[in-house]
């Protein structure tokens, strides 16, 4: 029996998990305990080998969904934030809602994830010796980085930029270590970015809340290490030198081995409830054009990359949005031909208004412990579905191979730079790589195909390095250990070891229907955290833009492009909104006929979303159609009057303000560098300097009375140079980076009974309502507080904080609990 859960407590409260033990943080991250000066290691998503990588805690979310989501902005062009999470309705049934438990099948088959392969880089890069083994046991597959410098000033002091970006200077960055040294601000604008976000649009108090999230360090911090290459621009006060905005520009790479775009497969997440409300690929017309790209690459090495195929990876800013993203799509290299980016909820509107549209994708999800797919009832199977089960057992059978070269001397090609004559003697070279590569190209239609390109691995060794040389012998042990294992896989799969794939003709669709039948094809879910079940979770919001028809309307603006078409006899005549309306609407009836309405297939399960009034609402994972239709029924008839069709978002590309930016990119980018970032602070604003001196005594209080300590995570602190005398709960933090996220307490009544009688009851504020703070470690010093009541929903959870201006209380905070 599945666990009911409900979904309002899933998304709509900040979840905060308690600290586990030891024991339980070990079990649950797969990880042994090791000595400090061992580095951690990361069993990969796509095999079982575990290779050491230095890695960083997750920061607890207040909501338990662990994704972070690329580049949000909004059709205002104001506080252009991305946020990691979508709005959700306050209010909704949890009737059918399951969280699927773990069972031992679960166990057999492992967590489906969504993992990005990680680039040996030693940017941020540093010693752990900071970090405490509790610490390394919660981090994700990262580098540990050398702790956050401080930002200089208050984000919240930070203009909005104009939308011609008068009074701004936009910089192009395209060193790496530049962009991790300006991480600090990244993340602060992101939260600010978030918060005037979710303001403006709540103000007018609307039926569904507005609930954007900021994205999370992690995220940061895995971009602009695996992005490559990575250049974008950076949007800074000309006067102030205070980030404005930013955007970084990458070529689209996947790492999983599966990967198509297709915007009328019912896996990719788009509902009826998309094509009625927003700009879709209803035609798949760019969905087949993104899926005819060409593609290279190792899933698991440096990924699969898509050369034409250009990625908006990070985008957030305040105001100046729309002229930022389009010079940086006017400076994409022609070799790019579409360029594509995923979107949260509150940005979708923003990138419709710049022509982007919905695309759909899905991807296979491998497990981490096996992928492998057995014969189906006889004669009940395709020829192409057993196409796609043999080569989807073939990856399989190439990482127990992979596993037999313990000395790890085959899995990339030979250095010809250092083996110069390697070419002359091998004629065709062959290695590890090479073999996923012609995989994921579908160039393999039999077991003898791939075992004959197999054996070339370890005959071109025997070849190049006569008998007794070691390296000879062990390429005959390495042939010896893979013949078992090829033998093993035959008598696993009878049908598939002598099946030959040329025998009849098949069509890419038929291949596609074929893997929209295995349960590891899902809608892309391009980033999670390494214990995140990516079944839990919605498809990635993906949009994508024809750079040539950009490009060919850019030719075609002006007067001579008026000229031109009078000429040619082509019409200016526009489809005016009411015609759009009702042409999604009535596209919109027959969307999915096979699936019902706001339902789509996930995994082993089914998921449902439901749309109204611009805000998408995931209503959860289900077990079957039919308990997911009703959820979404539920959620209909609660919000019936809300559901109008959307009009289609106003574009920002007009002619006129798209050529005066275009005219001033140059003159914007020869500007001189911006200066180094005024330091200031809002305590220092005339109106806060009586609060700011209250501030002051209180954190010189906590610093004589108690001893500094980096365990922050929970505690409540005060902090440094704030300009209000504040307590603040630290609901997120990263101990390698030292950087914190804190949720302001407020005073919520007295105790009424007990020891703590009279004494002043904390608990968080509501959220939306005051900034959260992301700021470094080196601010904060912890007061002593107990929890009086201790929930998963930090919203609940009420403290007793000592005031340490005053004299301790030793009977009441004895212990932290």
């Amino acid at each position: 029996m599945s666990q009911q859960r409900s979904i309002t407590d899933f998304f709509t409260k900040r979840r905060k998990p308690p600290t586990p033990p030891r024991a339980a943080l070990i079990s649950k991250t797969n990880r042994s305990p090791k000595k400090r000066d061992e580095p951690p290691t990361r069993v990969s998503a796509s095999t079982d080998e575990a290779s050491p990588v230095q890695t960083s805690p997750p920061p607890p979310k207040r909501a338990r969904r662990r994704i972070s989501e690329t580049p949000q902005s909004d059709d205002d062009d104001d506080a252009w934030a991305p946020d990691g999470a979508s709005p959700m309705l306050r209010r909704r049934s949890s009737h059918g809602m399951t969280t699927r438990p773990r069972n031992d099948e679960d166990d057999d088959e492992g967590l489906r994830r969504s993992s990005r392969a990680r680039r040996r880089s030693s940017l941020l890069s540093a010693p752990t010796e900071h970090v405490k083994d509790d610490d390394l046991a919660m981090m994700c597959a990262r580098r540990v980085k050398a702790p956050l410098k401080p930002v200089p000033y208050d984000v919240e002091l930070i203009p909005k930029a104009s939308r011609d970006l008068e009074g701004s200077i936009l910089q192009r960055v395209d060193d790496r270590q530049k962009w991790a040294q300006d991480l600090p601000e990244l993340v602060a604008l992101c939260g600010e970015a978030a918060f005037r976000c979710q303001a403006r649009l709540n103000e007018p108090k609307p039926a569904t809340k507005h609930d954007p999230k900021p994205l999370m360090l992690e995220y940061l911090c895995d971009r602009l290490d695996v992005d490559d290459p990575l250049w974008g621009y950076q949007l800074r006060t000309s006067n102030e030198g205070w980030l404005q905005g930013f955007v970084t520009v990458t070529t689209f790479t996947t790492w999983a081995p599966y990967l198509r775009f297709d915007s009328h497969a019912a896996a990719s997440g788009i509902t009826a409830d998309d094509v009625r409300d927003r700009a879709v690929d209803v035609d798949n017309v760019l969905g087949a054009a993104l899926e005819a790209q060409p593609r290279r690459g190792d899933p698991d090495n440096e990924g699969v990359v898509f050369p034409t195929v250009a990625e908006i990876s990070l985008l957030g800013g305040l105001g100046g949005g729309a002229a930022v993203l389009s010079i940086a799509l006017d400076e994409l290299p022609r070799e790019y031909e579409y360029v594509v980016l995923q979107a949260t909820e509150m940005g979708i509107p923003f990138y419709e208004a710049l022509g982007f549209t919905r695309v759909g994708v899905v991807a296979q999800h491998a497990t981490s412990t096996n992928c492998t797919i057995h014969a189906p009832e006889e004669g009940k199977e395709s020829h192409a579905s057993k196409v796609y089960r043999l080569r989807k057992n073939l990856r399989q059978l190439l990482r127990d191979l992979g596993k037999q070269d313990v000395n790890k001397v085959f899995q990339n090609a030979v250095d010809t730079s250092l083996v110069t004559d390697y070419l002359e003697i091998i004629k065709e070279p062959m290695d590890h790589s090479l073999l996923r590569t012609k995989l994921i190209a579908g160039d393999y239609n039999s077991l003898r195909e791939f075992v004959q390109d197999h054996d070339l691995v370890w005959r071109n060794c025997t070849t190049y390095n006569p008998e007794g040389n070691p390296w000879h012998a062990a390429a005959l042990l390495y042939r010896d250990r893979c013949a078992r294992v090829i033998e093993r896989w035959r008598e696993k799969h009878p049908d598939l070891a002598t099946f030959d794939g040329h025998s009849k003709k098949y069509t890419s669709q038929e291949l596609a229907d074929a893997a929209d039948e295995d349960e590891d094809v899902m809608g892309l879910c391009v980033w999670s955290f390494p214990d995140t079940n990516v079944e839990d979770q919605y498809p990635c919001y993906l949009m994508a833009l024809d750079l040539k028809k950009r490009r060919g309307e850019e030719r075609k603006s002006g007067l001579r492009g008026w000229l031109e078409r009078r000429a040619s006899g082509a019409s200016d005549h526009q489809e005016d909104d009411e015609d759009i309306v009702a042409r999604r609407l009535q596209r919109s009836e027959t969307w999915l006929p096979d699936w019902p309405r706001g339902v789509v297939p996930r995994g082993r399960g089914v998921a449902a979303k439901f749309l109204t009034g611009g805000n998408s609402c995931y209503l959860g994972y289900f077990e079957d159609k039919e308990l997911a239709s009703r959820a979404y029924d539920d959620a209909k008839s609660r919000y019936e009057h809300d559901i109008v069709a959307q009009a289609p978002v106003p574009s920002l590309n007009d002619a006129e303000w798209l050529n005066s930016i275009r005219q001033k990119r140059s003159k914007l980018l020869a500007a001189k560098s911006p200066p180094a970032p005024v330091e200031r602070r809002a305590r220092n604003l005339e109106a806060n300097l009586a609060s700011a001196q209250a501030n002051d005594r209180l954190v010189a209080a906590a610093k004589h009375r108690y001893e500094r300590t980096k365990k922050l995570y929970e505690q409540i602190v005060v902090v440094e140079d704030n300009k209000t005398p504040d307590y603040y709960f630290v609901h997120q933090y990263v101990p390698d980076c030292a950087w914190c996220r804190l949720v302001k307490l407020v005073a919520r009544g007295t105790f009424d009974r007990g020891k703590r009688a009279g004494r002043t009851r904390w608990m968080l504020v509501p959220e939306g309502t005051q900034r959260d703070l992301d700021i470094s470690a080196q601010r904060c010093f912890v007061v002593r507080s107990k929890m009086t009541a201790d929930t998963d929903n930090a919203d609940d959870e009420v403290w007793d904080v000592e005031d340490p201006r005053r004299a301790p209380m030793n009977d009441l905070f004895r212990s932290r609990r």
